[in-house]
């Protein structure tokens, strides 16, 4: 994957590097990479969450060659992708016509598209396991146990050692799907109160440790440290490009790539008030919109002047993810709903 008329790709000056680095030390060395001596002077190289030495699927290269490895992950994640949003249209009991158009709409939309071709596969990995993400809140909510409480600890590391950028946004939304829904069903009598979900967050907190612990020694060192806020904000959204939302901007900027189809903005606007989270929904892909404005609105620079961990996670823009979710999300409960009135009407639709 290269951009349009780009010379350079991440997959090939990082991802590629990465994976054959890994795979030469273990079959060359019999060593586990911490260490890259062959960059500058050295550098660390499991504590990089970019380096992806402790998701498991990044193994996979110790068996195929670097360069099939990547083709092999890039298409495996994209099919867990489409799974995992057939599986949470399930458990949320739509029309299985609505889970074939939230998967499509997801692994298909433009952004997802753009960045994957910028050859930014960490990123295409994490989405894809977004999807188990609800699901696996979903279920906890649904029926609360510590067993799925782990569960949701478990995707939720996954999508972690993924990419920690796109957890930084994917994880918040999560928990608000789990635990603010209007269906949510957290009590004493089902589930032992709080227990499942604090059992979800020791999951998640002990099975990134391993990434989380080293980088939080090495912080004072990386120059993300010295970010300025107004640094961070590079690639902030203009406003001009919510004209995307209407038009497609082929071959645009990823990062500023905002179409998402006119099918799935006009399924959004019909979903029915009576389905589960409809107006938190809304609410979190506009939350979510302000902050991709970056510099442009109201709310990044104010958040990272006050926190500037935050700072970390640059180019705010890339909180069109959570709009993008957030609308095909709506868009399926859209679906659901005409698919209903058209074959068989119940109350709910009244």
């Amino acid at each position: 994957p290269f951009p349009p008329r780009s010379p350079y790709s991440d997959a090939a000056i990082a991802h590629w590097p990465n994976a054959y680095f890994l795979r030469h030390s273990v079959w060359t060395y019999g060593q586990w990479p911490l260490w890259n001596p062959q960059r500058m002077l050295g550098q660390p190289f499991a504590a990089n969450p970019l380096s992806k030495v402790w998701y498991p699927p990044q193994w996979l290269v110790l068996i195929l060659p670097p360069t099939v490895h990547l083709h092999v992950l890039i298409v495996l994640h994209l099919a867990w992708l489409a799974l995992g949003m057939a599986a949470w249209a399930r458990a949320e009991r739509l029309h299985p016509l609505a889970g074939t158009f939230a998967a499509l709409a997801w692994g298909l939309n433009p952004k997802l598209i753009g960045h994957l071709g910028a050859g930014h596969l960490d990123m295409v990995y994490a989405l894809a396991w977004t999807p188990w993400l609800l699901w696996a809140a979903r279920r906890l909510r649904d029926a609360p146990s510590l067993e799925r409480g782990a569960w949701l600890g478990v995707v939720g590391a996954l999508l972690t050692l993924a990419d920690l950028r796109v957890a930084f946004y994917m994880l918040p939304v999560g928990a608000v799907y789990g635990l603010v829904s209007p269906q949510a069903t957290v009590t004493p009598e089902k589930g032992r109160g709080w227990r499942p979900w604090l059992m979800a967050l020791a999951s998640l907190v002990l099975l990134t440790a391993v990434q989380t612990i080293p980088l939080a020694a090495l912080s004072p060192y990386l120059t993300r440290s010295l970010i300025t806020a107004q640094e961070a904000a590079v690639f902030s959204l203009p406003p001009r490009y919510l004209a995307g939302l209407l038009f497609a901007n082929a071959g645009g900027l990823q990062e500023w790539m905002t179409h998402l189809g006119l099918p799935v903005l006009g399924l959004a606007l019909i979903a029915h008030r009576r389905q589960s989270g409809v107006i938190m929904w809304w609410i979190v892909a506009a939350l979510a919109l302000l902050w991709a404005l970056g510099s442009n609105g109201p709310i990044f620079l104010f958040m990272v002047e006050r926190l500037p961990l935050a700072g970390w996670f640059r180019v705010p823009s890339r909180a069109w993810f959570v709009v993008a979710l957030s609308l095909i999300i709506l868009s399926a409960y859209g679906l659901d709903r005409l698919c209903l009135l058209y074959t068989s009407p119940s109350p709910r639709d009244s």
